[in-house]
């Protein structure tokens, strides 16, 4: 039987964002958002796949789309994804906002 690495641990969507010019407090700024596959145990799992190792990855998602997104990069990097649950009512990603309000949008 050929080995295999099991990894557990987080996967997640990475959302980086670049303003044009100095944030606006309370207002919207143009800019740029990214977003990538993230997770440390997703990174790891990946990075071992791309060297030829076989790699499972253990983790859970959300039921949303971020989470589909975030399965579907994996596996096609080479991972088996098979055994990582969807969670319902569970969000990938989340915005943090301060007391319930935005204070910065992009």
């Amino acid at each position: 039987m050929a080995g295999y690495a099991l990894i557990v641990g987080g996967a997640n969507l990475d959302l980086l964002g670049a303003t044009a010019g100095a944030l606006a407090m309370g207002d919207s700024n143009p800019g740029r958002i990214r977003a990538s596959p993230g997770g440390v145990a997703r990174n790891v799992a990946e990075n071992l796949a791309r060297l030829g190792v076989v790699a499972h990855l253990l983790s859970a998602v959300g039921n949303d789309a971020f989470g589909a997104s975030v399965l579907a990069a994996t596996a096609q990097a080479g991972v088996h994804v098979d055994q990582c649950w969807q969670l319902p009512l569970a969000a990938t990603s989340t915005i943090k906002k301060k007391k319930g309000k935005v204070t910065r949008a992009m």
